[in-house]
């Protein structure tokens, strides 16, 4: 009787160090962001000055490297999600993929 929970604290148990990498991978995502929002913002007002670089862009440049940085964490988390090597995990994984491809505009 007491075995499904001993199975389900044992799964619990172990995967608490793979939660912790996430929670700082979080975390260092987290502030790496809004150093990079302080930097594009310092280059849109003026404040940090790039040679050739527009001040306009800084904004949508910013944007787009958010857009890499988080799914760069992404690829990064991925194996350290509880149930990622599950099969189930795996098809929704392809779905979203499939889903994501055939929404691009080329």
């Amino acid at each position: 009787m007491l075995d499904p929970l001993q199975t389900m604290g044992l799964a619990i148990i172990e995967a608490v160090p793979n939660l912790i990498f996430l929670l700082i991978l979080a975390i260092v995502i987290r502030y790496t962001l809004k150093l990079l929002k302080m930097y594009f913002i310092g280059i849109q007002h003026g404040t940090i000055l790039l040679g050739g670089f527009d001040p306009d862009w800084a904004m949508p440049t910013f944007r787009m490297l958010r857009l890499v940085t988080i799914a760069f964490a992404l690829v990064i988390a991925y194996p350290y999600l509880p149930g990622s090597h599950s099969e189930a995990f795996k098809g929704i994984s392809i779905l979203l993929g499939v889903i994501f491809s055939g929404s691009s505009p080329w």
